[in-house]
């Protein structure tokens, strides 16, 4: 089975094919000071660590013996159809990204991020600011972000040349609650957070002995808590982050001349994050 001890290499061989929920922050509690920018370059792996992983795994299988020549039976057809639109939530990834983020303000930044196919803005807004950034006492921030996949997305590596993904949709709102502390040289952070998808998308099955279209749209919710770290000095850090998120939500499949079908997309995802980060 597709489980944690296998999902990592699977996730670094997907690299800039990264089709996860990009569930990292990779910025210290503290807002960006007025007048500063911040620019993190980093990459992180989306690891599904629950049952999805035996519907992922029954979807390769399916696959090999479509492109074999094998005629496969409705019920296996819409396994595939159901496996492809898991795969494009919640396959093994790496999704590399860019952020920058600027001070406006004391107590206010806002961020731009470009990810694998996505886009997303947001703002934070300091509940807690210290006199100083780097004095070791709590910093509270609290966040609102805003993404969308703006670039198509490929079908997950198991289903291609038999299954194609056209029209693709997908937007993300999420927020984050962050608790940290800062010194000179090492920076925590720590907390709650919040993401909501939704998308719709279009699948074709093609292959030898069986063809189908579907239409597939959903929402997922996914309930986070993270922790990470920076070590550096000055104007250069190497952050380090740890997520883990429960997904909650599904898809309404759609067979061409049947009625829709409900799949579940509930998993656990483990999505650690390494990057660096500059602050000018």
């Amino acid at each position: 089975m597709l489980r944690l001890a296998h999902a990592l290499p699977l996730a670094l061989a997907a690299a800039l094919l990264g089709c996860g929920t990009n569930l990292s922050t990779l910025t210290p509690a503290e807002t960006t000071p007025a007048g500063h920018i911040r620019v993190t370059a980093g990459a992180g792996a989306s690891i599904p660590a629950g049952g999805l992983s035996d519907l992922l795994d029954a979807g390769n299988t399916l696959s090999d013996r479509a492109a074999a020549g094998e005629a496969l039976t409705d019920a296996e057809r819409d396994e595939l159809l159901r496996a492809s639109t898991v795969g494009l939530l919640a396959m093994p990834s790496l999704n590399p990204e860019l952020q920058a983020r600027v001070g406006l303000h004391e107590r206010v930044d806002v961020g731009f991020r470009l990810g694998a196919g996505s886009l997303r803005l947001d703002g934070r807004v300091g509940l807690v600011v210290p006199s100083s950034a780097r004095a070791g006492k709590l910093a509270v921030s609290v966040g609102l972000g805003l993404g969308y996949y703006a670039f198509a997305l490929p079908v997950p590596s198991f289903a291609e040349g038999i299954v194609t993904a056209d029209d693709y949709k997908r937007y993300e709102l999420d927020v984050p609650l962050l608790f940290g502390w800062s010194t000179d040289v090492w920076r925590v952070w720590m907390g709650p957070k919040l993401v909501f998808t939704s998308y719709s998308v279009g699948l074709t099955l093609t292959a030898p002995a069986t063809t189908a279209t579907a239409d597939a749209s959903g929402t997922q919710t996914f309930l986070a808590g993270q922790i990470g770290g920076a070590l550096g000095f000055r104007y250069c850090w190497v952050v380090l982050e740890l997520t883990v998120a429960y997904g909650l939500g599904g898809a309404d499949l759609t067979v061409t001349g049947q009625p829709a079908q409900r799949v579940s997309t509930n998993d656990l995802i483990i999505y650690p994050t390494l990057g660096v980060l500059v602050e000018l």
